[in-house]
């Protein structure tokens, strides 16, 4: 069922259960209709008790609500049919639409459509607009309706970004100051919400990198992540084109480039390995609710964080000595503090520990070994292809417009093997174990524990060497291993 569908029929459950008293559509909802996009959620104000209102319409709906804003009395149903989702947001009418108008924070987020206009063919032609905001959606602006509304609320702080870059509006200078005034705010706001907005930043198609320029710009970013600070000026070895912090930030946009085959020269697009399932890999698979193309795009952001603690020079040379152990170390502590889930949590510090990796499996010149290749596949769990491609991205954040066309071309032949044929040894049947933990124990009459799993994985890395073939060969190297270490 089409979400127009669905809203359409709950508005007009609403105008027909409800003759009481008023009921406006209004905010993003309004505002998405006006600029002919189709709304995510339904927004509400009522002119009674919002949890009141919340309570009965979830009955009727056969459905859940609760409270979204405590502070600001907002309420959400979550209403599902044939798995399309709508939530319903409920709050309460401030004394009238103007006063209710002030209340909110930006004049394109003040529009008003009474709840039964909806269900006309052009339900635009009823909006109430008491701030100009219809005048600021024709400008592409942004601006905020009132000096205090940042104080009333921090994570507008964030939102105004986001919106932002989403709809592709200039923030009004005044709302601008307004922000880099209160910008500090952001660290008093619920670690929860921020998580929200800055995986919804995340979450764009593509605009990540602008939306985290302009965060840095609006004096939010390191209020956000203060790590993050450390990296401005701070020079890298000749071979990096950024400091560190720059080089974070535009990784996070050849990331994007990469992805969406975008804004990179088709000389260095053609050199790396890209099929179909790939894009859908990144794009529809789902982490905590969260895309992997979204996860990896903050990787990305946090992948050198740790360089300037870990930064010493030797010999003239600068270095960064264990700043992807040190780094994964790091960003599971902000990530915790901003309660991302511990997937999310494992997955990027994963991926940071790791990012170095297909760059230094092998000499210069020379293609990694199966074996090197199928230990780094393992030791990344289920993030080796999220990590190759921040590589990718890592390369040419490093490099800039330093990037010469043959060094890509050999940098790119040793990363693109490692993603096929790791992805071969996963896939194909020759690869598969020739022994399993229940056979083995009985064949070496061992218990189970955790002798088993590291034989298991010798085993593994001969096999796919291409040395062990068979059962019975298996189990004879097996023996020698349980020698060896019985034997140290």
């Amino acid at each position: 069922m089409p979400k127009d569908i669905l809203y359409r029929y709950v508005t007009e459950l609403i105008t027909t259960t409800y003759k009481d008293f008023a009921i406006y559509a209004c905010g993003g909802f309004v505002r998405d209709l006006a600029l002919g996009i189709e709304p995510k959620d339904l927004d509400l104000v009522v002119s009674t008790n919002p949890e009141v209102f919340a309570e009965e319409l979830s009955k009727i709906l056969e459905s859940n609500y609760f409270v979204l804003d405590e502070t600001r009395n907002i309420f959400r149903i979550t209403y599902s049919k044939s798995d399309v989702i709508l939530n319903i947001d409920i709050s309460e009418l401030v004394l009238s639409i103007e006063n209710d108008a002030l209340t909110r924070d930006f004049t394109i987020n003040s529009l008003y459509i009474p709840i039964d206009k909806l269900l006309f063919e052009n339900p635009i032609e009823f909006i109430i607009d008491p701030l100009e905001g219809l005048s600021h959606l024709n400008q592409r602006k942004l601006k905020a309706v009132n000096e205090d509304i940042f104080k009333d609320d921090t994570i507008r702080l964030l939102r105004a970004v986001r919106l932002s870059e989403f709809l592709k509006f200039e923030i009004d200078n005044h709302t601008k100051k307004q922000i880099r005034e209160d910008s500090k705010l952001i660290q008093t706001c619920a670690p929860e919400r921020i998580h929200d907005e800055l995986m919804n930043i995340m979450s764009f198609d593509f605009g990540s990198m602008k939306a985290i320029k302009q965060l840095n710009d609006l004096d939010l970013l390191f209020n956000l992540i203060p790590e993050l600070k450390l990296g401005v000026n701070e020079n890298q070895p000749k071979e990096h084109y950024w400091d560190i912090f720059e080089h974070n930030v535009q990784t996070v946009g050849y990331f994007e480039n990469i992805i969406h085959s975008k804004n990179i020269d088709g000389w260095i697009l053609d050199e790396i390995y890209w099929n179909p399932r790939l894009k859908d890999y990144f794009m529809n698979q789902n982490i905590s609710g969260y895309t992997r193309y979204s996860v990896v795009k903050l990787a990305c952001l946090l992948h050198d964080i740790a360089k300037p603690h870990t930064k010493t020079i030797e010999n003239e040379r600068i270095r960064f000595k264990g700043h992807h152990r040190e780094g994964a170390i790091i960003s599971e502590g902000i990530l915790k503090n901003l309660r991302f889930s511990k997937k999310h949590v494992r997955g990027i510090s994963t991926i940071i520990d790791h990012h170095l990796r297909p760059g230094q499996m092998s000499h210069e010149g020379q293609l990694p070994s199966d074996k090197a290749i199928y230990r780094f596949f393992r030791s990344s769990e289920d993030f080796a292809i999220d990590t190759i491609y921040l590589n990718l991205a890592d390369y040419l954040a490093a490099r800039g417009p330093l990037l010469e066309k043959q060094e890509w071309i050999d940098y790119v032949s040793k990363v693109n093997h490692i993603y096929l044929q790791g992805t071969k040894q996963q896939d194909d049947p020759k690869y598969d174990r020739l022994v399993n933990g229940r056979q083995l124990m009985q064949e070496l009459g061992l218990s189970s524990g955790p002798i088993i799993g590291n034989i298991l994985e010798e085993i593994q890395e001969e096999v796919i060497s291409g040395k062990i073939t068979e059962y019975e060969d298996a189990i004879q190297y097996a023996k020698v291993i349980l020698n060896r270490e019985t034997n140290r």
